[in-house]
């Protein structure tokens, strides 16, 4: 489609996709939920160890939220 999302906008759609709420992310890595929201508009960052994190519970690659690779879930 030519159009480029923010990592916050890919790290939505990748929650969404393996099916977690901003909550469940939120506890699992150690964060607010209000920052997931925030992060999820592009209104805040995340810290690099909560991202590795969201990462591991994905099962997906850094480079996947940074747009340089598609997400492809683990059935």
């Amino acid at each position: 489609m030519g159009m480029c999302l923010s990592m916050g906008e890919i790290f939505r759609n990748v929650r969404k996709e393996v099916g977690f709420t901003q909550e469940q992310i939120a506890k699992n890595i150690g964060v607010d939920r209000s920052l997931i929201a925030k992060f999820e508009k592009g209104e805040r960052n995340i810290g690099i160890t909560a991202l590795e994190r969201a990462c591991e519970l994905f099962g997906c690659s850094m480079n996947v939220l940074r747009g340089k690779e598609e997400f492809v879930p683990m059935k």
